[in-house]
């Protein structure tokens, strides 16, 4: 084998590593979920998947945060049930009385530090409290 089909061999070589190591090298997407964070723990959905649910039917709520439901920061995605798990099946209820919105200007007053015993939030970036936590019922 010649000098030239040699150095043709080992550039192609040499251009197949870089673009490898490229593709490896580049930053994840932002994902806000505990999975994409590196907890080690799936992501978990806090309502009943149904038997045979799709992208679409998870997407016809998610895509756009219909219905209270958190919008997905990843509606490309074409199989939901891949990374996402059943979980509880509701979220904690609020044992207290609350004043306003459930939300997180009201809700980070006391759970983000912990304040008063307040348990401190696990996902102090939501906004939307009150998509998965809902009032206790009052007896």
């Amino acid at each position: 084998m010649n000098s030239f089909a040699r150095f043709l061999i080992f550039a192609g070589l040499i251009l197949s590593l870089a673009a490898t190591a490229s593709v490896y090298a580049e930053e994840p997407e932002n994902f806000s979920s505990d999975a994409a964070q590196g907890t080690g723990e799936p992501p978990t959905v806090p309502h009943k998947i149904p038997d045979g649910a799709t992208s679409e039917s998870c997407l016809g709520c998610h895509k756009t945060g219909t219905n209270g439901a958190m919008e997905t920061s990843h509606p490309e995605r074409l199989d939901c049930t891949q990374c996402h798990v059943q979980g509880e099946v509701s979220a904690p209820a609020i044992p207290h009385k609350v004043r306003g919105a459930i939300a997180a200007k009201t809700c980070n007053k006391c759970h983000l530090t912990g304040i008063k015993g307040a348990p401190k939030t696990k996902h102090p970036e939501r906004t939307q409290c009150g998509q998965c936590h809902e009032r206790a019922k009052q007896a």
